[in-house]
């Protein structure tokens, strides 16, 4: 993969847009391999949690201005099919694979964060970000419409109106609003924000990883439950972790006033 960087270490893998010449704008290629990049993270067992990242000052700049040039310069180019097979298949098929996956999300974003790029950020489970950090509802400029879940996260957390009020205008949202709003789980100076970001992912990857997976899925599922649903998934869940032996392991530690070690293996 030549825009997409893959590492793992210590359990944590790191995704990372790696086109800073053109801030880390998405084209199709880059689309694909983001995909294939978060597919292999999903097939690794011995991950344990991923960064979403990207390289350079700026986390992403939305898409490629120019594909789309090309695209309007090509008379026999449908343009709908295009973006519908090109570019947002992918993008929602990594939102899916991310929400699906059942070790913690962390998006590391400094810079302008623009487009459909700020909707695959905001599909992570936590978003840390550095205080140079500015957010871009940018579709609205270019005559479009939302898309990367955008629409879904920003009514989510911020509310229908703000939402409405920022995809429509296209108004650039700030670090301070965006934690206001909910949409970080951490704020940070710049030059804390690798630190930040690797402490965080550490501190889940010690986490007993069953009941990590069981906290993921409750949280995303509660929303579209009834609490009768819940409370029974509830039950189900906490029946399936202390059968674990991160449980028998965590009650030890208790017992004997020490920090727990939670299992490593690859079985999830």
């Amino acid at each position: 993969m030549k825009n997409i960087v893959l590492e793992i270490n210590d359990s944590v893998a790191m995704v990372k847009l790696n086109r800073p010449k053109q801030m880390n704008a998405l084209n199709p290629e880059a689309c694909a391999e983001l995909l294939e990049a978060v597919r292999s993270v999903e097939a690794d067992r011995s991950v344990r949690c991923m960064i979403f990242t990207a390289e350079g000052k700026h986390f992403a700049g939305g898409a490629d201005i120019d594909d789309f040039v090309r695209y309007l310069e090509d008379p026999d180019a449908h343009l709908g099919s295009i973006f519908e097979s090109n570019v947002v298949r992918d993008a929602n098929q990594f939102c899916q694979a991310v929400t699906r996956m059942p070790i913690p999300v962390i998006s590391s974003l400094r810079g302008y964060v623009i487009g459909g790029v700020l909707g695959l950020a905001l599909t992570a489970d936590f978003v840390l970000a550095s205080d140079t950090t500015v957010m871009v509802p940018a579709h609205i400029k270019l005559g479009m419409s939302p898309d990367g879940g955008l629409s879904y996260h920003l009514s989510r957390m911020g509310g229908s109106q703000w939402a409405k009020y920022k995809l429509m205008l296209g108004e650039a949202i700030n670090a301070q609003e965006a934690l206001q709003k909910g949409l970080l789980t951490r704020l940070v100076p710049d030059a804390d924000l690798e630190s930040a970001t690797r402490e965080l992912a550490e501190k889940l990857a010690r986490q007993p990883r069953t009941a990590v997976r069981h906290i993921k899925t409750l949280v995303n599922r509660a929303p579209s439950n009834t609490l009768s649903e819940h409370l029974q998934l509830e039950a189900e869940y906490l029946a399936a972790s202390v059968m674990d032996d991160d449980f028998r392991e965590g009650v030890d530690a208790f017992v004997n006033k020490r920090e727990p070690r939670f299992a490593s293996g690859d079985d999830i």
